[in-house]
């Protein structure tokens, strides 16, 4: 069956199948070594000819498969307070291809972009296109700059059999942090037969080594606007890469920062030109390994090399979670890293197994790198038996993670000239601006009117110092109007430490002590103060 079957997609096989080759991959695999082999036999005995025919054809045929879940993206910017309503004649065209109609000139689309069709792993019938959020949203709609939301952006999908769709906004959802974005489409208005989008497999990253080659397609400079996919053969030229820091005198710390700044990103030794953010990478294997992005050029598009978001474990899961309209979240140890050499540590050297480490500089009260038993001082050398080599990739692998995440650090205590282990649960990243949060969807219900979530859920709700304390309580994030929470006098910003008898400091600990409560419930605040929350 080919990998695109579209037989009740789950998590697994939107995941990726290490057991499951893709035909074309083989067919792949098979020329190279075909090819490898001509380069020890004599001429006469092989045509080489032939060999390199075999290699093209395998391309070919891979390409042919994988373009099939390529989409061109066309966005066009509108003014709310836009009357009458503007009609598109033709989302996809250029300058030159629209009749001559003054008004037609106005939908010449603002950018263009690329994507990829994903399956919902909970419903077979739905289609999702996943792109980068700048091609979704603008390049100027991350960092500090909340989303304009007083514009009304068209945002057009152009298939590869053609046709032509309107994303629609329910369920949509974006993080500018990651730099993702899921798309629905509205296959039943459109007149498009679910079977006809074919959503592509996500196969895993964590394999990938530099020299392995990879397949590209994208839609570079708005030539895929007919639907057909532009496609360049390039080799994964490194990993673990990421852009300059924001020009922020705060650098990684900058509201600006993505988790990319912290070193996620493939390179490809391909350019990424103007359109092609939002491509799609593929494996030998005719699997999706990444997702093209423009965030590490330097000096415009055409000059950068290739960049990709990789698909590894901790992306596919920010994906699905994007897939159910939710805020992706990441973890909160809640120190400051400070990398530290060899040479920097007093003591025994012998005992320090690595070049380079994170020093523990300070640490919130009450934090999870608080309660895990981390001191002031104390070297992180390994988090989860992987070596951290500085504040940078601490402060990767600790955000990947996600928050509740159970970790096991190894730490070098210097005054006890010992390596002890210790086990943190993590916390959650703080937002630093809620009008950046596209989310269509909740984890957990609204409860008598209160939504609440970690402690740091919000830099807002957070000390001027966020190392200062570390709140060990929920925090209320939003209250609906006329609700028994909003009669209890319960506001955005409130913290609550209990439920009745119960400590609660995580969003799953609240709601699991206050669903299926009836009558009145006492809560008590973080201030000792109580509020009483009628059925």
């Amino acid at each position: 069956m080919s990998r695109h079957a579209l037989s009740s997609p789950s998590r697994a096989s939107l995941a990726g199948d290490s057991n499951s080759v893709n035909p074309m991959g083989k067919g792949i695999a098979a020329a190279l070594i075909i090819l490898a082999a001509t380069a020890r036999l004599d001429a006469q005995d092989v045509d080489a000819v032939t060999a390199a025919r075999v290699l093209e054809q395998a391309f070919v045929d891979c390409i042919a498969d994988a373009e099939r879940s390529v989409v061109a993206i066309a966005r066009i910017e509108t003014q709310q307070s836009t009357a009458p309503p503007l009609r598109v004649l033709d989302p996809f065209a250029i300058p030159g291809d629209q009749p001559e109609n003054p008004r037609s000139r106005e939908f010449v689309p603002d950018h263009f972009g690329s994507g990829m069709i994903v399956a919902d792993p909970q419903n077979s019938e739905e289609r999702y296109v996943l792109t980068t959020f700048r091609v979704a949203y603008g390049e100027n709609t991350g960092g500090q700059d909340a989303i304009d939301r007083d514009t009304n952006p068209l945002v057009f999908i152009r298939l590869a059999s053609g046709e032509v769709i309107e994303a629609t906004t329910e369920p949509r959802a974006a993080d500018w942090r990651s730099d993702l974005a899921v798309l629905r489409l509205d296959l039943q208005t459109a007149g498009v037969d679910p079977a006809d989008v074919i959503p592509i497999e996500l196969g895993s990253a964590e394999a990938i080594r530099k020299g392995r080659l990879v397949v590209v397609l994208g839609n570079p400079y708005a030539q895929a606007r007919d639907g057909s996919a532009s496609a360049s053969i390039g080799m994964i030229s490194n990993t673990a890469r990421r852009p300059l820091p924001p020009d922020d005198p705060k650098g990684l710390m900058s509201d600006d920062a993505s988790i990319h700044h912290f070193g996620t990103l493939l390179q490809i030794d391909s350019r990424l030109n103007l359109g092609a953010s939002g491509g799609l990478v593929v494996d030998l294997e005719g699997r999706a390994i990444g997702l093209t992005t423009s965030l590490a050029a330097l000096r415009g598009y055409e000059s950068s090399v290739g960049y990709a978001i990789p698909f590894d474990e901790q992306i596919r899961k920010l994906i699905d979670d994007l897939i159910a309209g939710f805020e992706p979240e990441y973890g909160f140890l809640g120190i400051h890293p400070r990398t530290v050499t060899r040479n920097q540590v007093t003591g025994n050297r012998a005992e320090f197994p690595q070049p380079s480490a994170v020093r523990v500089i300070e640490l919130a009260l009450g934090s999870p790198a608080d309660t895990a038993g981390l001191e002031r001082g104390d070297i992180v050398l390994r988090i989860n038996n992987r070596t951290v080599a500085d504040g940078v990739d601490l402060m990767r692998q600790i955000g990947l993670l996600g928050p509740d995440a159970q970790v096991e650090l190894t730490v070098w205590r210097e005054r006890e000239a010992a390596t002890l282990t210790l086990t943190a649960r993590l916390g959650k990243w703080p937002v630093y601006n809620d009008s950046r949060i596209i989310s269509t969807a909740t984890r957990f219900p609204e409860w008598r009117g209160l939504h609440v979530d970690y402690p740091t859920a919000r830099k807002r709700f957070m000390p001027s110092d966020p190392l200062s304390v570390y709140r060990r309580a929920v925090v209320v994030t939003a209250v609906a109007e006329g609700s028994p929470a909003a009669a209890a006098g319960l506001k955005p910003g409130d913290f609550i430490e209990k439920v009745e008898d119960t400590h609660v400091e995580r969003p799953a600990e609240f709601h699991a002590a206050a669903t299926g409560r009836t009558g009145q419930v006492t809560l008590t605040m973080l201030d000792g103060s109580r509020r009483t929350i009628a059925p």
